[in-house]
């Protein structure tokens, strides 16, 4: 009896030549702050770039924000304020109550935890364990803000005692 042949999957390849040959690669400001307009209001960069040949591809974009640092701050600004639409098309579809709602809870979840940790992450917590007694939870998130707050203060001192000398 013959073996079976197994089916090859065909790569297809995301991007066509032609966005490589035709899209925009030279940075453009106008353009720029169109697409973090649209970030900023929800959009991900990928479906705006997959759905507008006249838009840098992502990675494109990426390395302008990286070369531009003004508009990365803009663009860094912008992914902020989408992920606080998110979490509140979480809190609409946790309300709503239906299966899709929870998946979105779900990955909305994870993409808040991992976008703005120090917000929305996990908090912080050590167990120990004391004799004859019942374990003992302590929460250090408030610590662990104050020491990374004193880090930044002390950092920006720094900087501007730099810019003074």
């Amino acid at each position: 009896m013959p073996r079976p042949v197994p089916q090859v999957t065909i790569y297809q390849p995301r991007w066509a030549e032609d966005d490589y040959l035709r899209r925009p690669i030279d940075f453009d400001p106008d353009l720029a702050d169109a697409i973090i307009l649209r970030v900023m209001n929800g959009e991900t960069l990928n479906a705006l770039c997959s759905n507008n040949r006249d838009y840098p591809l992502p990675g494109t974009f990426l390395l302008w924000m990286e070369q531009e640092p003004a508009y990365n701050l803009k663009y860094r600004k912008a992914k902020s304020i989408q992920t606080e639409l998110l979490v509140d098309g979480i809190l609409e579809d946790g309300k709503a109550g239906t299966w899709d709602a929870h998946t979105r809870v779900t990955a909305g979840k994870i993409y808040t935890e991992k976008t703005d940790p120090m917000r929305y992450g996990p908090k912080a917590t050590i167990t120990t364990v004391q004799r004859e007694e019942e374990p003992v939870q302590v929460d250090h998130t408030a610590e662990l803000r104050r020491r990374i707050k004193a880090m930044a203060d002390r950092a920006k001192a720094q900087e501007e005692a730099e810019r003074e000398s």
